[in-house]
């Protein structure tokens, strides 16, 4: 091999190294971003601990049909307007409430241990296109392949997982921030396709109620899918439906081994026996 061809080579190779690092960055960026977006909301719940404590100091004053109410909090003379629910009595409204802080406490602990595992992620994808950036020789991207985790040369594919993705060549596929690939099938056919060929314990997205296309998330044996994979996937579901114009909807999700096709069902037409739903938005 010439020295000019050895260094082509070197650069394509350096240049593929550069692209799905930064591809990767990019999506743990979005992530970061979308889990900013979900502390926002939970912060609106933030005050209702507060709320439920001032709400039982002042309970006869609390009667059904209110939408809010101003009360002073007893503990330094501040008065606070507080919002109810019209159709709950007193003790529920209290209940619905301390609810709301129960999600705000525990929506926030997942949020922040989601981010904090992002951004550690999102550092070492910018070590890595650094240091990708800086190399001199092959060995050095061999190195950094290996000390940094980035993709080399994959070991022999089960004959299963290559006829399987022979039988995917064709559909819409994507991968998670978290690395999970997603495939989308484009028509009824390929949603009937996706199902048939998809591995019992990989798990399936649809949009509720509407026509859409299917979602498979294909999962390594026994490894668990993280939720914002989950929530990838749902919003994808969301997407490529009829449903995506509203921007938000209802996915139903279950594992493949958990959908049955009726006798002499269209192609793409499945009866799901145990299901999870997702509330989902796209932007």
């Amino acid at each position: 091999m010439t020295e000019t061809s050895a260094n082509d080579l070197f650069e394509e190779k350096k240049s593929k190294m550069l692209s799905a690092a930064r591809a990767r960055l990019k999506k743990i960026q979005r992530l970061l971003k979308a889990l900013e977006g979900d502390r926002q909301k939970l912060s609106a719940f933030e005050h209702c601990k507060r709320w439920g404590d001032v709400c039982q100091t002042h309970f006869k004053e609390l009667k059904k049909g209110m939408t809010q109410i101003r009360l002073t909090d007893p503990l330094n003379g501040e008065e606070l307007l507080i919002p109810l629910f019209p159709e709950l009595g007193a003790a529920q409204n209290i209940a619905a409430l301390y609810k709301k802080h129960r999600k705000f406490r525990t929506g926030m602990e997942k949020t922040a241990e989601l981010a904090a595992s992002a951004a550690e992620k999102a550092e070492r994808e910018k070590r890595l296109i650094s240091a990708i950036e800086n190399a001199e020789s092959d060995a050095d991207l061999d190195a950094m392949a290996v000390s940094e985790g980035a993709p080399q040369a994959a070991p022999p594919e089960p004959e299963a997982k290559k006829k399987a993705d022979k039988a995917f060549a064709g559909f819409r596929r994507f991968y998670s921030a978290d690395g999970f690939e997603m495939i989308v099938g484009r028509n009824d056919a390929q949603n009937d396709d996706l199902v048939r060929h998809s591995n019992g314990n990989d798990l399936w997205f649809h949009i509720r109620d509407f026509p859409g296309s299917h979602v498979v998330v294909r999962t390594a044996k026994k490894k668990e899918v993280p939720l914002e994979t989950i929530r990838e996937a749902a919003r994808l579901a969301l997407k490529h439906s009829t449903k995506a114009r509203d921007g938000k909807g209802t996915v139903v999700y279950t594992h493949v081994k958990d959908l049955r096709r009726p006798k002499n069902a269209p192609p793409g037409r499945v009866l799901v026996t145990r299901e999870k739903t997702l509330q989902v938005r796209i932007g």
